[in-house]
Protein backbone atom coordinates (compact mmCIF):
# COMPACT_ATOMS: atom_id res chain seq x y z
CA UNK A 1 0.00 0.00 0.00
CA UNK A 2 1.10 3.43 -0.88
CA UNK A 3 0.66 6.62 0.57
CA UNK A 4 1.05 7.92 3.76
CA UNK A 5 1.32 5.27 6.29
CA UNK A 6 3.37 2.44 3.76
CA UNK A 7 6.79 4.92 3.75
CA UNK A 8 6.45 4.61 7.80
CA UNK A 9 5.71 0.90 7.59
CA UNK A 10 8.29 0.23 5.71
CA UNK A 11 10.84 2.60 7.84
CA UNK A 12 9.32 0.51 10.69
CA UNK A 13 10.23 -2.76 9.76
CA UNK A 14 13.55 -2.38 8.68
CA UNK A 15 15.10 -1.14 11.62
CA UNK A 16 13.31 -1.14 15.46
CA UNK A 17 16.45 -0.67 16.75
CA UNK A 18 16.38 -3.33 18.71
CA UNK A 19 18.53 -6.16 17.48
CA UNK A 20 15.49 -8.26 16.76
CA UNK A 21 14.28 -7.68 13.05
CA UNK A 22 15.68 -11.11 11.82
CA UNK A 23 12.79 -12.59 14.41
CA UNK A 24 9.82 -10.54 12.98
CA UNK A 25 8.53 -12.38 9.91
CA UNK A 26 5.79 -9.79 9.25
CA UNK A 27 5.92 -6.45 9.46
CA UNK A 28 5.04 -4.94 13.12
CA UNK A 29 1.39 -3.33 11.64
CA UNK A 30 0.27 -6.41 9.71
CA UNK A 31 -2.56 -7.00 11.79
CA UNK A 32 -3.29 -3.30 11.12
CA UNK A 33 -2.35 -3.38 7.16
CA UNK A 34 -4.93 -6.61 7.07
CA UNK A 35 -7.78 -5.26 8.85
CA UNK A 36 -7.76 -2.47 6.40
CA UNK A 37 -7.97 -5.18 3.42
CA UNK A 38 -10.77 -6.70 5.07
CA UNK A 39 -12.29 -3.08 5.04
CA UNK A 40 -11.17 -2.74 1.70
CA UNK A 41 -12.86 -5.93 0.44
CA UNK A 42 -16.69 -5.51 1.69
CA UNK A 43 -16.14 -6.09 5.33
CA UNK A 44 -18.23 -4.05 7.14
CA UNK A 45 -15.95 -1.78 9.94
CA UNK A 46 -17.87 -2.93 12.33
CA UNK A 47 -17.78 -6.67 12.08
CA UNK A 48 -13.71 -6.08 12.12
CA UNK A 49 -14.07 -4.14 15.41
CA UNK A 50 -16.41 -6.53 17.06
CA UNK A 51 -13.18 -9.18 16.55
CA UNK A 52 -11.34 -9.76 20.39
CA UNK A 53 -8.13 -8.22 20.07
CA UNK A 54 -7.53 -8.28 23.21
CA UNK A 55 -4.90 -11.34 23.46
CA UNK A 56 -3.15 -9.37 20.98
CA UNK A 57 -3.02 -5.49 23.24
CA UNK A 58 -2.20 -7.72 26.29
CA UNK A 59 0.86 -8.73 24.63
CA UNK A 60 3.12 -6.23 26.20
CA UNK A 61 2.18 -7.42 29.69
CA UNK A 62 1.69 -11.01 28.94
CA UNK A 63 5.23 -11.71 27.10
CA UNK A 64 8.92 -10.19 28.76
CA UNK A 65 10.65 -7.70 27.48
CA UNK A 66 12.62 -9.26 25.28
CA UNK A 67 9.86 -12.16 24.23
CA UNK A 68 9.92 -11.42 20.33
CA UNK A 69 8.64 -14.75 20.15
CA UNK A 70 5.77 -14.37 22.22
CA UNK A 71 4.40 -11.28 20.48
CA UNK A 72 5.36 -13.06 17.03
CA UNK A 73 2.91 -16.27 18.15
CA UNK A 74 0.05 -13.26 19.18
CA UNK A 75 0.40 -11.29 15.80
CA UNK A 76 0.35 -14.48 13.68
CA UNK A 77 -2.40 -15.62 15.71
CA UNK A 78 -4.67 -12.55 15.31
CA UNK A 79 -3.86 -12.70 11.52
CA UNK A 80 -4.84 -16.63 11.32
CA UNK A 81 -8.68 -14.77 13.01
CA UNK A 82 -8.68 -12.86 10.31
CA UNK A 83 -7.68 -14.81 7.74
CA UNK A 84 -10.93 -16.75 8.95
CA UNK A 85 -12.89 -13.58 8.54
CA UNK A 86 -14.90 -13.43 4.91
CA UNK A 87 -16.65 -10.06 3.12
Amino acid sequence: MAGRFGDQREARAGSSGTGNETYAPRPPLAVVDRCRELVDAGVPASTVEGIDFGPLLRAREDTGPHDVAGVAERREAMLARLGDVRP
